[in-house]
């Protein structure tokens, strides 16, 4: 493990606010009244987040692909600021949600890399 790993009871409070996240943004762009083309896109958005962290999911816990699950960052990474991007017009308050999620995908980075490095023959 690479140093500065959170406990495993930090990793699972990271995950419970990462879908408390999503969640809440979730909740209020299918509450919108009407569904302007920038609120469709920012739930397309939106699930394409979940739909890569579990791809990410796939590749670092159940394949235990270091290697995959590191590379998979840099467009997931993309994703996540094109939705706060589009958040910023159509719902500032999970901008700011999905801000904090992205200072974590720094260190998430960081880690994943660590552990790559780490790890040589795990790939």
């Amino acid at each position: 493990m690479p140093r500065y790993s959170p406990p495993f009871l930090l990793w699972v409070v990271i995950g419970v606010a990462y879908y408390v996240v999503c969640f809440v943004v979730l909740r209020h762009l299918f509450a919108c009244d009407s569904f302007a083309p920038l609120l469709l896109i920012s739930i397309a958005l939106l699930i394409v987040v979940l739909l890569g962290n579990a791809l990410w999911s796939v590749l670092f816990f159940r394949w235990r692909d270091l290697r995959w699950s590191f590379l998979v960052f840099v467009p997931y990474a993309v994703v996540v600021a094109a939705l706060v991007a589009l958040l910023l017009s159509t719902y500032p308050f999970g901008a700011i949600l999905f801000m904090c999620y992205c200072l974590y995908l720094f260190y998430a980075t960081w880690w994943g890399y660590r552990l790559w490095l780490l790890n040589p023959n795990e790939t």
